[in-house]
């Protein structure tokens, strides 16, 4: 049995990881002490890369953190699909008691080299577009709702806490995790089913407080604290975070966002920047060693 602690990364934080200049000797580091779970989103990200070199660097690297004990996610809606399916059943829905791993997306990044071309990589960029233009749509209507010269008699929410209890009082949370939960459903599921499986299944609590995160972000106005501002991939990604012991990120406002999400989901995921995953490594002439 593995009993290293597991590690996610983003996109960013693979990235900075194939920059930095003891990238080599990191990647060993980190595959000694950590087994590393990639997201799907992640690795799909890294295919549609643009520069056929850079990609290509990249898919070395996932390859690197794969081959070291590695594994990858499946995407958000199968974690979900999967969730709901054994919630429908009566079966426990921690994550302990699902499979996320994505054997044939490994096999494939492992051996494959030659599909990830500059084909895919188009069309990876361009369903990755359509889809951010339909998640910045989204909150067009939802943002006329805080609009300070038509919103009187209630202070605007200073906090994703404040503004997911002020959805919560009503139907807007819950008509938008059913929504989520129907999308997979045998069944339509109706509010206390709903409430139910949020307060039993972590990763569904993530993704659904991600978005709202994302709401706070986009839609309410003069704001104190630093950006949440996450991306449509980013925001769903969120329900990767309960299958992690750690979480790295280089992108300042999904550091923020998923620091809040775990705070508020209750989750024991540890969110870090990705300077402050290196920080617990030194590199010194060659040689490498742990901090204490």
């Amino acid at each position: 049995m593995d009993y290293r602690p597991v590690l996610g990364l983003d996109t960013s934080a693979i990235n900075q990881l194939a920059d930095d200049p003891n990238s080599n000797r990191l990647v060993s580091d980190i595959t000694t002490r950590y087994r590393v779970r990639l997201p799907f989103m992640s690795v799909a990200e890294t295919i549609a890369t643009k520069s056929p070199s850079r990609r290509g660097e990249l898919r070395r690297r996932c390859c690197d953190l794969l081959q070291g004990g590695g594994d990858i996610m499946a995407p958000h809606h199968e974690i979900l699909r999967k969730m709901v399916s054994r919630f429908e059943r009566s079966l426990p829905v921690g994550v302990e008691n699902v499979l996320v791993r994505m054997a044939a997306a490994e096999r494939e990044i492992l051996t494959n080299p030659e599909s990830f071309d500059d084909a895919l990589a188009t069309e990876e960029r361009s369903e990755a577009r359509a889809n951010e233009r339909i998640f910045a749509r989204m909150w067009t209507d939802a943002r006329k709702a805080f609009d300070p010269a038509t919103v009187t008699g209630e202070a605007m929410p200073a906090s994703v806490s404040e503004l997911l209890a002020l959805l919560q009082r009503g139907t807007a949370f819950w008509n938008m995790a059913s929504d989520l939960y129907n999308r997979t459903s045998s069944q339509p599921g109706d509010r206390a089913i709903v409430e139910k499986f949020f307060r039993e299944c972590a990763p569904f609590r993530a993704a659904t407080i991600a978005i709202v995160a994302a709401q706070f972000d986009r839609c309410v106005p003069a704001k104190s604290g630093p950006s949440l501002r996450s991306g449509r991939n980013d925001t769903f990604m969120a329900n990767c975070l309960p299958f992690c012991d750690e979480f790295v990120t280089h992108d300042g406002g999904q550091l923020a966002c998923y620091r809040e999400v775990a705070r508020i989901a209750e989750l024991p995921t540890v969110v870090r920047s990705y300077d402050e995953l290196v920080s617990g490594f030194y590199v010194i002439g060659g040689g490498s060693g742990r901090s204490a």
